[in-house]
């Protein structure tokens, strides 16, 4: 499973979204929608019209739809980490089959604890990773992900900090643990800004 082409598919829809029309939006209340049965349709009408539409090949080869959410202030001082969320739903034959939230609000934020991850092993069940790393900022299905009974749980957290001159840097951590059919841990990938991080 090529966990990390999704990383990258990830990072290069948001940093096409920040070009993007931008037009704030109101996360839906959790389990709006169901994976594997929710449809495009039943997104749009709750969410709104999107920022961008992308279409995508998924790590197993298949022809995902990506309808994505995104918002950011305008920096007011020098240093400051910007405020901004995102959202993005991938489509498969028109049913839902992954969905990520980002934020960089306080209210909301989606940033987890990365010292933790190396305590997630394969064979841990899904409610021990939760209880360890908290609720979830996503989560995929086939063909998102390779395997055809199993889905994921993603993490993530890009935040950009102003730094004057109309400069911002940026950072980004994702956290993709997979489960098998029996809700364990079959996989557990990491990146930063990118790149795959060896955990150890």
């Amino acid at each position: 499973m090529n966990l990390i082409r999704l990383f990258a598919l990830v990072v290069v829809l948001i940093v096409l979204n920040g070009c993007s029309t931008q037009k704030d939006f109101v996360r839906p209340a959790k389990d709006s929608f169901t994976l594997g049965k929710s449809t495009r349709a039943d997104v749009i009408r709750a969410v709104g019209d999107s920022s961008s539409v992308s279409s995508v090949v998924s790590p197993s080869g298949k022809e995902v739809e990506v309808v994505s959410y995104f918002y950011r202030e305008n920096p007011s001082f020098y240093g400051m980490i910007i405020n901004k969320h995102s959202l993005l739903y991938s489509f498969f034959e028109n049913v839902l089959v992954g969905e990520e939230y980002n934020s960089a609000y306080s209210k909301d934020e989606t940033k987890f604890d990365i010292d933790k991850i190396t305590q997630i092993k394969k064979g841990m069940a899904e409610s021990d990773v939760i209880s360890l790393m908290g609720p979830p900022s996503g989560r995929t299905v086939f063909p998102i992900i390779s395997d055809k009974d199993g889905h994921s749980l993603n993490y993530s957290y890009s935040y950009d900090r102003f730094i004057g001159f109309g400069i911002t840097t940026h950072n980004d951590y994702r956290l993709v643990v997979t489960m098998d059919n029996n809700s364990v841990v079959s996989d557990v990938r990491y990146s930063k800004d990118g790149i795959a991080q060896v955990i150890q």
